[in-house]
């Protein structure tokens, strides 16, 4: 079967893109409001699980989309290109926002203060290695390891017939990660290389024949949708009974990557479905992703107590933040975007370096 690129493909993919950002600054947005109102987490609150069921573990979004992509256009570049791209459009980036947050602390109630220089230093290394500067920036030494084993997951690929069952091992072993474990200072790194390789890879393996996939997806597409029900009412369930493991493996885990992954199929259709019709606000968005990510975790937290419009109490505290989650997500989204367009007028290209994008 020979590879197909179809016209608007990256178009529909932009739009996903989109939808991926705004999920992960909503989720963030809801889990801001509920700590400014409450000034604690308490789990079993039905509108923390529910934020959880819907955005939780969307950066696997992000994952699937880096696969795709690396299939369908970044395969015929050589691996020079490749690297040289991500050292200057995510490395470097994610450098400046890491060094920027080591000093510049963001707290709820609109405090700002400047850490001091000493402790900025002795923190910048364990930062750069853990994504340690802003919440946020966790994923980005995850997707570098992606980035380090995709020549060989690309091999894998190549020699599919051979190789099929280690393919399709490594997609699926997400569902039982968790109970990986490595007497090894970087544990946790690595078990999250792990955990959103099976999506990488599965994006990859989906992006060699984008075309043939998504047909597959419409012709099952009652089947998805089921297995996306069936999945977020187990999470319902798990998360009022505060179920977490089964054995060794965290079962909400396996069950979030079972969801979003089959959730992503089903939403890369209804854009692929829209053709050349893609929502121009959703590419404006997409467009803005990488900045709106490495930025956006300093709004929703800092300005969260602008969006509490009434009182928080039991009556209303479900419309109260999830309306005000809303708000804060479109601000958060929009005063991002402002930032990303001034650091370009006033970097010109070369802001790629310090935002990405």
């Amino acid at each position: 079967m020979q590879k197909e690129n179809p016209a608007g493909f990256l178009n529909f993919l932009h739009s996903f893109r989109g939808f991926a950002i705004i999920s992960i600054v909503s989720g963030h947005a809801v889990s801001a409001l509920y700590i400014t109102a409450y000034h604690k987490y308490n789990w079993s609150d039905p509108i923390l699980y529910i934020n959880e069921i819907l955005f939780n573990q969307c950066t696997l979004y992000f994952a699937l989309i880096s696969g795709l992509l690396f299939s369908a256009v970044l395969k015929e570049r050589s691996y020079t290109k490749f690297y040289k791209n991500k050292i200057l459009f995510v490395f470097l980036p994610y450098l400046f926002f890491t060094i920027f947050y080591s000093f510049v602390k963001f707290k709820r109630y609109n405090l700002i203060y400047i850490d001091q220089i000493d402790q900025v230093l002795n923190n910048l290394f364990a930062n750069l290695l853990f994504g340690g500067g802003n919440f946020v920036l966790w994923y980005i030494p995850v997707l570098f390891g992606l980035y380090i084993l995709t020549p060989l997951f690309s091999f894998l690929l190549r020699h599919k017939k051979q190789t099929n069952v280690i393919l399709w091992l490594i997609i699926l072993i997400p569902l039982i990660s968790s109970c990986i474990k490595f007497q090894i200072m970087y544990e946790f790194i690595v078990i999250k290389i792990i955990y959103f390789s099976g999506a990488y890879v599965l994006g990859m393996y989906l992006g060699e024949n984008i075309e043939s996939s998504l047909n597959w997806v419409k012709l099952y597409l009652f089947q998805i949708l089921f297995i996306v029900f069936v999945s977020s009412i187990l999470l319902v369930y798990l998360h009022y009974y505060n179920i977490h493991k089964y054995g060794r493996i965290n079962i909400l885990e396996a069950v979030y990557y079972i969801q979003k992954i089959f959730l992503a199929g089903v939403i890369l259709v209804l854009f692929k479905n829209l053709g050349q019709l893609q929502p121009l606000w959703l590419s404006k968005v997409a467009v803005d992703s990488t900045p709106i990510y490495f930025i956006h975790g300093a709004i929703v937290y800092s300005c969260a107590s602008l969006f509490l419009f009434i009182h928080v109490d039991k009556t209303y505290a479900l419309l109260t933040i999830f309306s005000g989650a809303i708000a804060l997500t479109v601000f958060t989204i929009i005063v991002s975007m402002l930032i990303s367009a001034l650091i370009k007028k006033i970097f010109g290209k070369t802001s790629r370096f310090i935002m990405g994008a």
